[in-house]
């Protein structure tokens, strides 16, 4: 055998590596590099993100040294991906040597890492021997929120001093709107902002001016007094022959305190914005007129109209410091919780380590540093600065090593970076090699061992090189370009049958949607591994219903629920009924199951024994046929869940049901089906062919106002502020250019978003867009954008057959694709758990499907989201937001959902706006909004979704939101059977006669209103 010559051995370097190009496989042969240098197997430290990614990292180093160990054609192979001559029996040897420090191997995730580090120092930061990590997200780390929070408001903990400085705390972060619910608003508002608490601990980043952020003139709210002097004098001074526009606007902004909405009462219109953004002159514009104003008249409405700015402002700097005082007194008292119970999140053990001061300067890494020689980083884009700062030392110690006997290498893809919200700080990538740049070499990695020309072309013709757009930000577009390189295909790729098409759907409606993806799927081979993306699992389900009702077999992947099957369901309601005897749903459930457990023994069991051995006990008595595999699985976990739970020494039923009720599992994929995702769930994955079905309002700028957000990665001094409106921070020096970043920050992840979709494809990629708007449209919104980056070029290809449902706006590659030959496993539906054999059960229906279908008791339990696609599906999200349109404007409610006001949902909601139903009547008690329910009837089981219910004291409405397209008798005559079903289950929950309950049909496509006698 020929061995390749040796290459010199790059101690520090840096790959930018593109989607698909083999960031594992770079990885992998970076570490048996190493090993045929010599390296011990423990000194090397490999940390990716996932353990299964961690798994599959070792998966392949393993295999590349057994091949190479048996065959010298693949030991040749290996050697040139590690630019190392390497005989067979020289890997044997690193083989050998690699397995017998298995129990030793430094393969695994950053967080585990992190984890050892805080093991180090664990005697003095007084934490147990035996600590636990939890997950931040996961039932144990929320139920430790709970308890802080319980601990902290309960009677004789807080003096009334501090307790009141809290909840004034809570009182200027939501300026008295959210009375009702006060732990579940605190305990979101501890869990949405508590990472940027651990980035910035110090009160002086939140509070202005002193925080760092440097605004300039900004908008003041004028005193009472002040306002209505200077409000008094434009009046005299305009006189009786003022435009009535300019005498509305003095009054609304008369009137604007912090009290007022801001959608509905601060003074808005043309006029407005003209006397803002113009200079002072003589006269100004308006509606092509010229309307004469005096310098001084001018100048005192502009500085009235800027009082709402300068209102709501205010408010943002009191809202951020509430924030602040709710989560300094929280964290003081979580971390003497978490620490005395020896419980702590892994973001816990990342500010633990990069704020420990307990030890003398370097202590630490002095204990740690010599662990690990070799730093192999994988997925960097995603480490978040916590993360960064607890490994940097460490890092910084090997860059600084003189000898030259230690490595420091990562891989990642900016381009990729779709984690900012879960804290990935895609920044750190440039600044680490940045920092740095006199050691560390970058090295890029274009070609794609995973997609065929076909799709590159597709990729390209849409990412490469993005032009200035009007709307579209500049800095999101400077940023892509700088890292965005041309993909080509591997050469064994080269020959690879693929085809990349962008097709525009003929109708807007959403049944045309699901017409034009059924006509291409049907098109496809069946032996294809097929995905469809969506960016919400909502949306998903949507399609997945949709889907199954054509006739394919499509599972929808993500998580879902523990109590996700039947006999879950029994177990939960046997510990329900010993807990709440008059429980009379827990009652019937058992008597449906045939199970007659002791509610007395059941909870002496769990106050004696926990939990876990309780249900231990339960699930033996449970009557299981022998082949209900799938509960016997759900069971299984259930138990681990009572373990989980009895760690955090509770016994409680109410609280393990509730922490049941915050428990998921994740669903294992499924190969031989349609699999429908999130683009986020795809990152990492590859399928033969990728649907992108977008919607109309799908765009690629948004900030969301009211949310926190911080000064950009490494600016000094640091700051923290609420967002107020985006009109504020446009009228105010300095957050201006701050809201600019954040435009070009979301634009850029939303590309980041399409490029991931757009690159899972090996041979078929198709991108579905809506009908065009009838007067162009927004860049911001993505489909207008994709026209946009397809127009004045070749398509590249044949577009094949002609289709009913759509029209083919470009094409590369071949009609159709052959599936690839390979073995494929056998997809085995779930078996049904089946209760006391013999026995008759119910049938379970759901009214909320079009076809009121029923199934049996004993299938998998699941609640049953509202029926319909994207569309019925964006014009429910967005009306259950509404209370009552005489409450809130139209443009206030699109403006809160996000939605465009010529979308075709906003459409639906402007003529619901017309139903008189939907104004607030007299004498109404209470108000529900797309509320769950289950309920057992004579009937069946039932399960579904009330739209909505309006509550009298003898009486209710239910309304059932429709977007058919008609809604004449025979469509009301469809819907009878389902609004019969739900008056009887309002019926029976509120103890009214059915007579008392009003059935609406609310057509939002025809604007009708129809009685259901």
């Amino acid at each position: 055998m020929s061995e390749p010559p040796a290459t010199a051995f790059d101690p520090y370097l840096s790959i930018s590596a593109s989607a698909g190009c083999g960031k594992t496989y770079t990885l992998a042969h970076r570490v048996l590099r190493l090993l045929a240098m010599g390296a011990r197997p423990d000194s090397i430290g490999a940390y990716t993100f996932s353990r299964k990614a961690a798994g599959e990292i070792f998966d392949a180093i393993v295999e590349y040294l057994r091949k190479a160990a048996a065959d010298p054609r693949a030991a040749e192979r290996t050697s040139a991906a590690m630019g190392l001559s390497r005989s067979p029996e020289a890997f044997m040897g690193d083989l050998r040597a690699l397995l017998s420090q298995l129990h030793r191997l430094r393969i695994g995730t950053l967080d585990s890492r992190i984890a050892q580090m805080l093991s180090a120092a664990a005697v003095e930061l007084q934490l147990p021997p035996e600590f636990a990590l939890l997950d931040g997200q996961g039932p144990e780390a929320r139920f430790l929120h709970e308890q802080t929070l319980d601990g902290l408001l309960a009677p004789g903990v807080l003096s009334e001093e501090s307790k009141e400085a809290f909840l004034g705390s809570f009182e200027l972060t939501t300026q008295g709107l959210a009375e009702n619910a006060l732990d579940r608003k605190l305990l979101e508002m501890i869990s949405d902002h508590r990472s940027v608490f651990l980035l910035f601990p110090e009160a002086e980043a939140w509070r202005h001016p002193g925080g760092g952020l440097e605004v300039r003139e900004p908008p003041r709210a004028l005193p009472e007094e002040d306002r209505s002097l200077l409000a008094a004098h434009l009046r005299e001074s305009l006189g009786e022959t003022a435009l009535p526009e300019l005498l509305k606007l003095i009054d609304s902004c008369e009137a604007y305190t912090p009290g007022k909405s801001w959608s509905k009462d601060r003074p808005t219109g043309a006029l407005a914005e003209r006397l803002l953004q113009a200079e002072i002159g003589e006269e100004i514009l308006y509606r092509r007129k010229p309307v004469p104003l005096t310098e001084e008249q001018h100048r005192g409405l502009k500085l009235l109209l800027r009082h709402p700015s300068g209102v709501e402002l205010e408010r943002a700097w009191m809202q951020t410091r509430g924030v602040f005082g709710l989560l300094a007194a929280f964290e003081e008292r979580y971390m003497r919780t978490a620490m005395a119970r020896g419980a702590v999140s892994f973001e816990d053990a990342c500010a633990l380590i990069t704020g420990f001061h307990h030890l003398p300067p370097g202590a630490l890494a002095f204990r740690m540093d010599g662990e690990v020689a070799h730093w192999l980083l994988d997925e960097f884009q995603d480490t978040s600065t916590l993360q960064w700062r607890a490994v940097e030392p460490f890092v910084d110690e090997v860059l600084q090593d003189a000898g030259g006997e230690r490595s420091f290498f990562y891989v990642g893809d900016v381009k990729q970076a779709i984690y900012a919200w879960r804290g990935g700080n895609a920044d750190l990538f440039d600044r680490v090699r940045e920092r740095y740049a006199e050691k560390i070499r970058m090295e890029p990695m274009d070609v794609s061992q995973r997609s065929a020309p076909a799709v590159l072309e597709l990729v390209n013709r849409l990412m490469d090189a993005v032009p200035e757009m009007e709307g579209f930000p500049a800095g999101a577009r400077a940023k892509w370009n700088a890292q965005f390189r041309p993909h080509t295909a591997a050469e064994r790729h080269l020959n690879l049958p693929g085809t990349a098409r962008v097709v525009e759907r003929h109708d807007k409606e959403d049944e045309a949607e699901l017409a034009l993806l059924t006509e291409l799927l049907r098109t496809l081979d069946p032996g294809l591994e097929v995905a469809v993306l969506v960016r919400s699992n909502r949306r998903g389900a949507d399609l997945a219903d949709g889907l199954r009702r054509e006739g394919f077999s499509v599972v929808q992947e993500g998580q879902s629920a523990l109590r996700n099957d039947t006999a879950v369901e029994a177990v939960l309601a046997a510990l329900t009924l010993a807990a709440h005897p008059g429980d009379r749903f827990a009652g019937r459930v058992l008597e449906m199951a045939g199970w007659e457990p002791d509610p007395r023994e059941l909870l002496r069991s769990v106050h004696e024994q926990g939990v876990a051995r309780t249900l231990q006990s339960l699930v033996r008595s449970l009557p299981l046929e022998e082949d209900a595999a799938f509960s016997r699985d759900r069971l299984r976990k259930l138990v681990e869940a009572g373990q989980e739970f009895d760690r955090m020494d509770l016994p409680s039923i109410d609280r393990f049901l509730a922490f049941v009720d915050r428990t998921y599992l994740k669903e294992h994929e499924a190969r031989g089906v349609i699999r429908i995702m999130t683009i986020h769930q795809s990152k990492g994955l590859g399928f033969d062919v990728v649907f992108l079905p977008l919607t109309a309002s799908m765009s690629f700028v948004s900030v969301e106002t009211h949310s926190l957000v911080t000064s950009a990665e490494g600016r000094e001094p640091g700051w923290v502020l609420q967002l107020p409106q985006k009109e504020v921070c446009e009228q105010t020096g300095g957050l201006d250019a701050e809201f600019e970043r954040l435009q070009a920050e979301s634009a850029y992840e939303n590309l980041c978003n399409l490029y991931v979709a757009l690159t899972r494809a090996k041979q078929g990629l198709f991108v579905l867009l809506p009908p065009a708007p009838a007067k162009g449209g927004s860049l911001n919104v993505m489909h207008n954008w994709i026209r946009h980056r397809l127009e004045g070029g070749a398509s590249g290809g044949a577009a094949g057959d002609p289709l009913e449902f759509g029209t083919t706006l470009a094409a590369y590659g071949d009609v159709s694709l052959p599936a690839p030959e390979r073995s494929r496993p056998a997809v085995r539906e779930p078996l049904p758990m089946r209760l006391a054999a013999g026995r008759a059960v119910l049938p379970r229906l759901e009214p909320s499907r079009a076809d009121a279908e029923s199934r049996d008791l004993g299938r998998t339990f699941h609640r049953i989201a509202v029926d319909g696609r994207a569309l019925g599906s964006r014009v429910h999200a967005i009306l259950e937001k509404l209370t009552w349109t005489d409450e809130i404007s139209l443009e206030a409610l699109l403006a809160a959902s996000g939605e465009p006001g010529d979308s075709p949902a906003a459409g639906h909601v402007r003529r619901a706006y017309d139903f008189e139903a939907l104004r607030m009547p007299k004498g109404v008690k209470n108000l529900w909004r797309e509320q769950h329910f289950e309920s057992v009837m004579p009937e069946g089981w039932i399960t579904g979704i009330f739209d909505r219910v309006v509550i009298f004291e003898d009486g209710a409405w239910i309304q059932d939101y429709k977007t058919n397209l008609r809604s004449g008798s025979d469509t009301v005559a469809h819907y009878a059977p389902q609004m019969a079903l739900y008056r009887g289950v309002l019926a029976d929950m509120l103890g009214f006669a059915p007579e008392k309950i009003r059935c609406q049909l609310l057509f939002t496509h025809t604007g009708d209103v129809v009685e259901v006698i």
